[in-house]
């Protein structure tokens, strides 16, 4: 416009002066916002810093007072609207410019423009941040003397000008002045409401002068309820960033419970409600209030109630969470936040959020590095996140989390992880190029590890993948030739996928020389009936089929015989299923007998091969879960005659029915056998047939064994389930590694599709009660069962008994108060669970008259069965207190009611016996369990083990040796015998 030498008019001036001024305030806003944020949160991310210095340097309020004073001398006689004096003196107040805020008030009284109330509440406001009470009172007196003041419904615009007279008096450090005039107000008027408005404009004014003494006296003597939220918001959030905990909570409950009532429908409010929760948020992560600082974040994440939290806010609390080692409630914040910030309906640019959100896991990695809680899988979750969402990660963050990777971690690591970890070395490369930073050699060497590692485990390609590591070969170009040549190879191995063909069967190979037809022609699909077929397969839909649905189904199946047309092959596998489930294998026979009259295997055909190969893969199995191992061996048999094997899944049965043999096994040996038995006929593994094994190697102790195969199955892409991680935890806390557990744990909990299941906290709460002995560990993982919502079982409530009563300092209050809990929660109390308590009282507290009275309460109640767990908790009691020579009334009470002897109370009699130099009662209990496996009543090796100490205890080597050498023809694996031999040949080491 000046350029075409066409002067600006006070219109333009105009304009130009309220665009500025309004940018001075909404700049100084955003100042303060950024500078609060600081001091709150102890940091605010880059991004915030650089637009903060970025509003900084742009100085609206000086280019708006020079474009103000120009226009003036340019034409001396121009005036503006009132309503640019007015923008232009409260931005000059807000800023603290008393002088040029005088000048811009001079003008317009010089050309007689009458000021409005808002014109008087910025001077008194820009008087008092000046400290310039004595104009600040001029001028309330001067709005006093105006007809403003006296104009009908004018109040709420006269109680806006004391709470700014108010505010001043406090700015200029005069308290006392502010009180008086207080005072003067609250006895001239009747409105209580506005009255605690004003009230509350001193509280404020105390904590801005962090003088956190009077506002608390203030504070605790106000109405409860009497606040506007606002002004509530701003007391909490001041009253937080002072430290004051316990107002603050206090504070922070009327808070909650007016803004619920109110909602949050207004920008404004929802703001206010928001900085509240995160001055509050922040405070409770400074005093480790875990439990306070979760509810508050429960209600900053409500979006009918709040705004939402900041990347700072988040940042502090999973900081908290990660510091506390609840890993994956925190990555779950993480996840939550991510999600919603990156897509949600928010003002500010997407790209700009997503800078924001990358940054925050910057500082997140940093920031648990220093303290050293950041683990190679809280650094891969994060780092996930912030590929997913903002594409990349930095630098410095980046090389913080590799640093974490060694060789033998890379070669560990899944192909999803694997992925991740290249891509992210791949971005080190890339940014250091692009800013001409050096590189580091190990930035080099890793890449090249990682990408020998991905090539050998045959990664799969994904477009983002194979773009990163194209970018970054341009860097480190030592692996290009074989890169490519992958590419290449993988590119004609998908190119192969995308033709489908028949598959035979999961387990399925082709003999020698043999062809299989192309064609998938069904000589029997002529006389099928599909429609039955369908029926069929519904009526037996489910994971458990009930009798009367079987019947429906052997009927149907029967009258489709009938007729002259047959029913499915696949569907006559799901009916052989079900049968096996309902142990009748009659009706198994009787299907596989007409299969074979009404569709012979014919092995030219290859849709015939196929399911005869379900057919008889459902006999295998079938018979394996009725204990009929023989008979499963024959159809297996039959399987490999046709060149196909039994699946994955049944291979698995195989293992699960080693426990019903009739024979001592070694079963984890026996199962290493079967599975590498379904390696051998090319079966495909299953996560059914890894669990199944990994169980009996755990059961075994075999952890090296565990490891290994655990390893094995995530390398082939097989992905753990729930079952699994449970299988490898209790593993892992049978040899008392409690950190690999609780590793494993936290990622069995950041899976995706996550299916709570007891076992897994089981497994962890048993643990820190009978080996580690960790009230607060096991109550911790208990706790975090009951908030995701898992239902405890029966075992899980004799642990917390246990946790209360036999942890230091015992709880009995608390263990029997469990008992109330489970009853409470509609579920029975089991012996289980008194016979936790009196062991307790007996075995740990040494009360035995207590622990009889409460057995006899027990039985005499009525409410329970007595069984033989409540009768060993007895027999251990007056074992412990030297009472064993009272057994024999208690045994005999239990053959009374029925109750049979077990192992374990044999064991615990043979101890007592053994204590008293008993040795003939001692033998008498011994023998009266059998050597024979077929034997209800057998001999376990804590028997021998209980009978050998007995002998050693009266000095009976022979006796002892004796013992070892029939648990030695048992069968036993060599770690269970060696343990029992040991004990004889560590006395004949002392003897020597």
């Amino acid at each position: 416009m000046l350029r075409q030498k066409v002067l600006p008019n006070t219109a333009t001036y105009s304009i130009l002066i309220d665009f500025l001024a309004c940018n001075a305030k909404d700049s100084l806003r955003f100042t303060k916002g950024i500078m609060v944020d600081q001091a709150r949160f102890g940091f605010v991310i880059p991004s915030r810093v650089a637009e903060l210095r970025e509003v900084q340097s742009q100085a609206p309020m000086d280019l708006a007072l020079d474009i103000f004073y120009a226009s003036t001398e340019v034409r001396k006689e121009r005036v503006f609207p009132e309503m640019t004096y007015a923008t232009l003196v409260e931005a000059c107040a807000e800023h603290g410019r008393e002088e040029d805020m005088l000048k811009v008030y001079t003008h317009m009284e010089q050309h007689r423009v009458s000021p409005n109330a808002d014109m008087m509440l910025s001077l008194i406001k820009g008087f008092g941040k000046a400290g310039n009470i004595i104009s600040a009172v001029e001028t309330y007196g001067s709005y006093c003397a105006l007809d403003l003041a006296r104009r009908p419904g004018s109040a709420e615009e006269r109680f806006r000008v004391y709470e700014a007279l108010i505010v001043a008096y406090m700015d200029g450090d005069d308290a006392a002045g502010a009180l008086i005039f207080l005072e003067k107000i609250v006895d001239a008027s009747n409105d209580i409401q506005r009255s605690a408005q004003l009230a509350d404009a001193v509280i404020r004014g105390f904590l801005d002068r962090k003088d956190i003494d009077s506002a608390r006296e203030w504070i605790l003597t106000r109405h409860v309820g009497s606040s506007e939220l606002v002004s509530l918001s701003g007391i909490l959030a001041g009253v937080a960033d002072l430290g004051d905990y316990t107002l603050a909570s206090k504070l922070y409950t009327e808070f909650t419970v007016k803004s619920r009532k109110i909602g949050s429908n207004h920008p404004t409010t929802a703001t206010a409600t928001a900085t509240a929760q995160m001055a509050f948020l922040s405070l409770c992560a400074r005093e480790d209030k875990v439990d306070s600082a979760r509810a508050v974040w429960a209600d900053l994440s409500e979006r009918g109630l709040s705004s939402g939290p900041s990347v700072e806010a988040v940042t502090i609390y999973a900081n908290m969470l990660f510091e506390n080692g609840l890993t994956n409630e925190a990555l779950v914040v993480l996840k939550q936040f991510a999600e919603f910030y990156a897509e949600g309906p928010f003002s500010t640019p997407i790209a700009l959020r997503r800078d924001y959100l990358h940054q925050t896991f910057e500082h997140l990695i940093s920031s648990l590095s220093r303290t050293g809680f950041l683990t190679p899988s809280i650094a891969l979750d994060i780092c996930g996140f912030s590929m997913l969402h903002c594409g990349h990660l930095g630098l410095e963050a980046s090389r913080t989390v590799l640093k974490l990777f060694g060789v033998p971690r890379i070669v560990g690591l899944t192909l999803p992880q694997l992925d991740l970890l290249l891509q992210v070395q791949s971005g080190v490369l890339q940014e250091a190029r692009a800013k001409g930073l050096e590189l580091f050699p190990e930035d080099v060497q890793k890449f090249e590890q990682m990408l020998s590692v991905a090539i050998k485990a045959n990664i799969p390609l994904n477009e983002t993948l194979k773009v990163s590591v194209e970018r970054a070969i341009m860097v480190s170009s030592a692996y290009a030739t074989k890169w490519n040549a992958f590419v290449q190879s993988r590119g004609a191995w998908e190119a192969n996928l995308e033709s489908p063909k028949l598959v035979v069967s999961p387990g399925v190979v082709a003999t020698d020389g043999e062809s299989i037809p192309d064609d998938n022609f069904d000589p029997y699909w002529a006389k099928t009936d599909v429609k039955v077929s369908q029926a069929i397969d519904n009526a037996l839909e489910g994971a458990k089929t009930t009798r009367p649905r079987l019947s429906d189904a052997k009927r149907m199946y029967q009258q489709t015989r009938r007729a002259g047309r047959f029913v499915r092959m696949t569907t006559l596998a799901r009916i052989v299923t079900a049968a096996a489930s309902s142990g009748q294998s009659d009706l198994m026979a009787e299907i596989y007998r007409n299969a074979k009259n009404d569709t012979p295997l014919l092995l030219e055909y290859r849709s015939v091969r196929y399911v005869w190969c379900i057919l008889l893969d459902a006999m295998v199995a079938g018979h394996l879960t009725l204990g009929n191992r023989q008979q499963a061996a024959v159809y297996h048999e039959e399987m490999l005659k046709m060149g196909a094997s039994p699946s994955a899944n049944t291979y698995g049965l195989y293992i699960v029915s080693l426990k019903g043999s009739d024979q001592t096994y070694d079963e984890a040996s026996e199962a290493l056998k079967i599975f590498e038995r379904a390696k051998a006929e090319h079966v495909i593994p299953s996560s059914f047939l890894y669990n199944v094994l990994i169980g009996k190697l755990a059961k075994a102790r075999r952890v090296d064994d565990c490891l290994f195969y655990f390893a094995e199955m995530r390398a082939l892409g097989i992905k753990p389930t729930s079952v699994t991680y449970g299988t490898m935890i209790n593993a892992l806390t049978r040899v008392g590694d409690e950190h690999f557990a609780e590793e494993l744990f936290q990622e069995m909990e950041a899976m995706p599709n996550y299916k709570p299941r007891p076992a897994p906290y089981n497994s962890l709460i048993q643990f820190f009660v009978n080996t580690k002995r960790d009230r607060t560990k096991a109550m911790a993982y208990f706790n975090r069962m009951m908030l995701l919502g898992i239902e405890p079982t029966g075992h899980t409530y004799k642990l917390l008994i246990e946790a209360y009563a036999t942890l230091d300092p015992p709880d009995m209050l608390a263990a029997e108060g469990v008992l109330e809990i489970i009853r409470n929660n509609g579920q029975n109390v089991e012996t289980s669970h008194h016979a936790a308590l009196i062991h307790a009282k007996g075995c740990i507290l040494h009360d035995l008259e207590g622990a009889i009275s409460y057995f006899t309460a027990v039985i005499e109640d009525g409410r329970i069965v007595p069984d033989n767990t409540i009768y060993q908790s007895l027999l251990e009691s007056l074992v412990a207190n030297h009472r064993v020579k009272d057994t024999p009334v208690w045994i005999a009470d239990m053959k009374l009611r029925g109750i049979r002897m077990t192992p374990y109370i044999a064991n615990t009699l043979i101890h007592g016996w053994a204590t008293e130099k008993d040795i003939v009662r001692a033998k008498a209990v011994y023998d009266l369990l059998s050597s024979n496996e077929n034997d209800r009543l057998k001999r376990e090796p804590s028997t021998y083990e209980a009978m050998t100490r007995a002998y050693l205890a009266v000095e009976d080597r022979e006796g002892a040796m004796k013992v070892v050498e029939e648990m030695g023809g048992r069968g036993y694996p060599h770690a269970v015998t060696v343990k029992v031999a040991e004990l004889v040949r560590g006395r004949e080491a002392v003897a020597a």
